[in-house]
């Protein structure tokens, strides 16, 4: 008994501290106890021929690093399960014992924005801690010449390693000691759509949960700032952005929260996020409808607001948004990435803000970050001690900051960890998650009492759908296979939503539901009239978008319309009028509504004799809405006749375009695509062709109204290259 005594003391003793640290340590001392090797790969050493002064001015503590390519090399050749890198830094070297980590899921994907699979061998990806300190958290991210890490210690917080833009030289610097301020901002508390989330979520203090199997996986969307920002190459952006989930899964991870990275899409060229934080969250939301992933995540740069939904997986509002933080004077800003994208996500994962009311069992705050910051939510708590926690402000906070080391924070951590266990729609094995795939509902082919759609998926062959009127939500669900649907059964003149869902191996998923608005066709030559969604009697709602297309009753007529109502938000709900079959025709001149003022009559001058309306609203204040009527009349032989075979080329033009017409011409205007008229040419004579000269325009777009000398209109588009 004597000589198993100091055995089972010993025993006892490794599972005390097993139980007392957190995740990553204690898988670090469970790979010990099984007396794995940690080989060492020296992959960083001093370079003594750079003078670090250079950099001392950005981070006051910069040492000047090289990689040692050969150890490099060999750790990317080997991909051992465990590995000892030493860190220069402060004239000492920082050892740390990693263990190699799985961060893409099985059916990982990478794409630009075309739909055109990038081609990538991932790099190897590790975490671990401080030598001996099981305290500590690290995660390094390595590629064929580069690499990314962090060191978080309780006593310099967040010690950051990588690589100085456009340089080869690699710096070790702690996040502290960097002159510039961290700009990170979040807005998620100015969003309306998180107000009553966040007072759902923070009547009582969130329990323990005892289960984190299930997995968040992550798609994300790079903006084309970001792209630039890594040289414009689609293998390093997503070197660095798989080397970013590294870090931010190893935070959650550290905190019971398993995460993986399904999908990345890459802006190469200008992308079309040009809003603010919280336009761009509402428009990536909008537009990102289907992605493999249960959370879709838009990184941007330079760094602004950032901004989540709380609370959103599982739901229509399964979106972050990150406006980050690459560089500050050419150093890389690696830790203020990570911060801000994680904090994001947590808000996404169920987090409200540390100084939220929110905490404590009694709706009080955990932290005073926010109110020292001049971010007051309600609530006051003394500042941390030991640096704040991922969902704090205290970056904004000189004295305290953040360091990676504390993670979420107990109360935060317990949070996130409910909530994920609470969705029905994520798997466990981080693959097997139920996806929101459907990229677009098309509706085509609207009549009187039928319509046709067609679901855009490119990944799920099983869905479900219904069909109902607006401001109704009666209507049986139904399973399909086709993506190609028709609907029946329908009134006139009268406005339907189609929503359809995906359906997973656990049930159909109407969390991941697409809706779509429409309007019948009714006898709008007659005497119906064209109003919003909300009827004679109610108002549109918010987020609306939809078009359509009005038609006379008979060949050799035009559509007329007359507005004798309307009421929308100005500057933010927007009524469009188009002189054709659909939104590719030419706006009329004063076609774009918003506000209360009528317009002129609308009469159509397109050979269909049609007239093409969209409506768009956005997420908050509605107006009345719009009453239009409609009126056919007919259209002379002559006014259809003249300009029937009406020719220009050669389009696209550089410069100089040629029309062609079977009679004379009289004028031509030039519009773009919004409407505005940008050139004019009167007078032109008698003649049946003209050569007008396009070079001084911008390239893009353009609509060519011609008129003939009998009052006969046509409208072409051409492209200015």
């Amino acid at each position: 008994m004597k000589k198993l005594f100091p055995l089972f003391t010993f025993l006892l003793c490794f599972a005390a501290m097993a139980q007392h640290n957190k995740p990553i340590a204690q898988e670090i001392l469970r790979l010990e106890q099984n007396k794995k090797a940690f080989k060492t790969f020296p992959v960083l050493e001093i370079n003594s021929e750079v003078d670090a002064s250079i950099y001392r001015n950005t981070a006051t503590d910069a040492n000047v690093l090289k990689l040692n390519k050969r150890a490099l090399a060999s750790l990317l050749y080997k991909k051992p399960q465990t590995i000892t890198i030493s860190v220069p830094y402060e004239n000492n070297n920082v050892e740390v014992k990693l263990y190699k980590a799985e961060i893409l899921t099985d059916d990982f994907a990478a794409k630009n924005q075309a739909e055109e699979t990038i081609n990538y061998a991932p790099g190897i990806y590790y975490r671990g801690i401080v030598a001996n300190k099981t305290n500590t958290l690290v995660a390094f991210s390595f590629f064929e010449d580069n690499l990314y890490g962090i060191i978080s210690t309780p006593r310099k917080g967040n010690l950051v390693v990588a690589k100085v833009k456009n340089s080869t030289d690699f710096l070790s610097y702690t996040e502290a000691n960097l002159t510039g301020e961290n700009p990170f901002n979040c807005g998620v508390d100015a969003m309306p759509e998180n107000q009553d989330v966040t007072l759902e979520n923070s009547l009582t203090a969130a329990k323990q949960s005892n289960n984190q199997d299930k997995c968040v996986r992550v798609y994300y969307e790079v903006a084309y700032a970001p792209y630039l920002n890594n040289n414009a190459d689609e293998v390093a952006t997503l070197n660095w952005l798989t080397a970013v989930h590294n870090n931010i899964a190893t935070l959650y991870e550290n905190d019971n929260v398993n995460t993986a990275l399904s999908e990345v899409l890459i802006w190469t060229e200008d992308d079309p996020y040009d809003f603010n934080f919280s336009e761009n969250l509402n428009f990536f939301s909008n537009y990102r409808t289907g992605f493999n992933g249960d959370l879709g995540h838009l990184v941007n740069s330079p760094s602004t607001t950032s901004v989540a939904y709380l609370n959103s997986l599982c739901g229509a509002y399964r979106y972050a948004y990150s406006g980050i933080s690459q560089y500050y004077q050419n150093v890389p800003t690696y830790s203020w990435t990570i911060m801000a994208m994680t904090h994001e996500m947590g808000h996404a994962l169920g987090s409200p803000h540390t100084h939220a009311c929110a905490w404590n069992g009694d709706n009080t705050a955990i932290d005073g970050c926010g109110p020292q910051s001049g971010n007051d939510e309600g609530c006051d708590a003394p500042l941390p001690t030991n640096g704040g926690t991922i969902m704090s402000y205290c970056h904004l906070v000189g004295s305290v900051g953040i360091n990676f080391n504390n993670g979420f924070g107990s109360q935060p951590a317990t949070r996130i960890q409910n909530t994920i266990n609470g969705k029905a729609c994520l798997g466990t094995d981080c693959v097997n998650s139920c996806v929101a795939s459907i990229e677009n509902l098309e509706i085509t082919n609207i009549g009187t009492t039928t319509a046709e759609f067609n679901i855009v998926d490119n990944i799920s062959t099983n869905w479900e759908y219904r069909v109902r009127p607006f401001n109704s939500f009666v209507g049986n669900w139904i399973n399909t296979s086709s993506n190609s649907v028709s609907i029946d059964q329908l009134a006139p003149n009268s406005y339907y939503v189609i929503e359809a869902s995906n359906i997973c191996s656990t049930g159909s998923f109407q969390g991941s539901s697409i809706q779509k608005v429409f309007l019948t066709d009714g006898d709008y030559c007659g005497n119906d009239i064209f109003v919003d969604t909300g009827g004679t009697n109610s108002i549109y709602g918010n987020n609306q978008e939809f078009s359509k297309t009005f038609y006379p009753d008979n060949p050799n007529e035009e559509v007329s319309l007359e507005f004798t109502a309307l009421d929308l938000e100005n500057g933010y709900d927007f009524l469009y009028v188009y002189d054709g079959e659909d939104t590719e025709a030419q706006l009329f001149t004063n076609g774009e509504l918003t506000g209360n003022t009528l317009p002129e009559t609308f009469i159509a001058s397109n050979p269909a004799g049609a007239i093409t309306v969209k409506f768009v609203s956005d997420p908050y204040v509605n107006g009345q809405g719009w009453e239009a009527t409609i009126s056919c009349g007919n259209l002379s032989t002559d006014a259809v006749n003249a300009l029937r075979n009406l020719k220009a080329y050669p389009n696209p033009t550089t410069g100089r375009i040629n029309i062609e017409s079977p009679t004379s011409i009289k004028a031509i205007a030039v519009y773009d695509l919004l409407g505005r008229k940008v050139k004019s040419f009167q007078n032109l004579g008698e003649s049946t062709s003209q050569n007008i000269d396009l070079s001084a325009l911008s390239t893009g777009g353009y609509f060519l109204q011609v008129t003939a000398e009998n009052g006969a209109t046509k409208t072409l588009k051409v492209i200015k290259e």
